[in-house]
């Protein structure tokens, strides 16, 4: 399955600095639902929460699980998503 038509997933290099120092017993569970998030980042499955008082407002926290979140910026215009954190 890919994403729906036109929308972009990208993924920032401060992203996959994070992800190598997250202990490798969690790393598949980022991994499978980073695999969900480029697959369907519109699904209503992916919890986007607000950043209160964000300078950008199209800065979203999104749950990976109870004890990670991931930082993305959620157009408001236009079709990519980027996984900053």
């Amino acid at each position: 399955m890919s994403a729906p038509d036109n929308i972009k997933v990208a993924i920032a290099i401060d992203f996959m600095d994070a992800f190598a120092n997250i202990p490798k017993s969690k790393q598949k569970k980022v991994r499978r639902f980073l695999e969900k998030f480029r697959e369907h980042p519109t699904s209503s499955g992916i919890n986007y929460e607000p950043i209160k008082n964000a300078h950008d407002p199209d800065l979203y926290s999104i749950r990976v699980d109870q004890e990670y979140r991931g930082i993305v910026k959620k157009p408001s215009k236009g079709r990519v998503y980027l996984l900053l954190w």
